[in-house]
């Protein structure tokens, strides 16, 4: 599965992606509004645990498909505006950080 930002006719390489319910932002832990150096940081604590068990190394790997796309800013946008077309399946908590970090940035 792949996402495609709007105008591709096919996916670039480095962007291929989860199935689409999955979220980039949920799998690092990270809110919408990481910087492209906190996203970088999270994938790297994130890879430091793969070797601890099974399930932090799917993450992981999960997560190094979207890392292209969380730290390219044009398909970071499409990727944004994807995910604002979804509907928003985050915990309330989880929301109201990022709606919170949001307003700050």
């Amino acid at each position: 599965v792949y996402f495609m930002p709007p105008g591709l006719r096919s996916p670039p390489a480095a962007v291929q992606t989860t199935p689409p319910m999955s979220d980039y932002y949920r799998l690092l832990g990270v809110p919408r509004a990481a910087t492209p150096a906190e996203i970088k940081l999270a994938y790297r604590e994130l890879s430091e645990q793969a070797a601890d068990s099974e399930a932090a190394r799917a993450r992981q790997q999960a997560a190094a498909e979207g890392l292209p796309t969380l730290t390219d800013p044009a398909l970071r946008r499409a990727y944004d505006e994807w995910l604002r077309q979804q509907p928003d399946t985050r915990p309330p908590a989880m929301r109201a950080r990022d709606e919170e970090r949001e307003q700050l940035v």
